[in-house]
């Protein structure tokens, strides 16, 4: 039961999320979608494979950033490497 005066508050819910994009959040907009995935998603993914230590600290601050802005739940994609997942 709610006490009185009390309300919910739902937390935000994103439908998916690229982690290895935080790396790069809000840059290329002006490219058309194949260049951008060329220019920056691609390459993110690439070095998120190669380097376990930088996948923990993009994974930990998105982590942190999404639950500062309220989100409860996502669905988040890694990259194909198993250790940087």
């Amino acid at each position: 039961m709610i006490p009185p005066g009390s309300f919910l508050l739902p937390t935000f819910n994103d439908l998916h999320l690229h982690a290895p994009q935080f790396l790069y959040q809000g840059t290329g907009l002006h490219l058309p979608l194949m260049h951008w995935l060329n220019e920056y998603a691609f390459k993110a993914e690439e070095r998120l494979d190669t380097d376990s230590h930088l996948a923990e600290i993009v994974y930990k601050r998105l982590a942190e950033r999404l639950i500062e802005h309220g989100t409860g739940a996502v669905l988040l994609f890694g990259t194909i490497k198993a250790e940087t997942k």
